[in-house]
């Protein structure tokens, strides 16, 4: 199998009303389906790619992320909105490679 020097970790997905969602109006459901992309689908990526990305010479993964998956910024930047988003993102976050 050939090699992969770089993974680029960038997927996410929204609520179907984003960015107007706020914590107290999340549908189970739709909380699931976006940690099941933003959060169980990068970890997949990662378990099947990692070890063509650690047989090559650089070795580099990328993870993008956003400022609306910081704690911090979360109540200066409008918290209201995208709450599933914001959650999945920073669980997100917290992954270590």
């Amino acid at each position: 199998l050939p090699t992969r020097s770089l993974l680029i970790l960038n997927a996410g997905v929204a609520e179907k009303e984003h960015p107007n969602v706020n914590a107290s109006q999340l549908e189970h459901k739709e909380l699931m389906d976006m940690f099941d992309v933003n959060v169980c689908g990068t970890a997949s990526v990662i378990k099947h790619m990692l070890p063509l990305v650690l047989e090559s010479h650089e070795k580099k993964v990328i993870g993008v992320t956003t400022k609306m998956a910081s704690l911090e910024e979360a109540t200066a930047d409008k918290p209201y909105i995208s709450a599933g988003y914001r959650i999945t993102k920073a669980a997100e976050n917290m992954r270590e490679f």
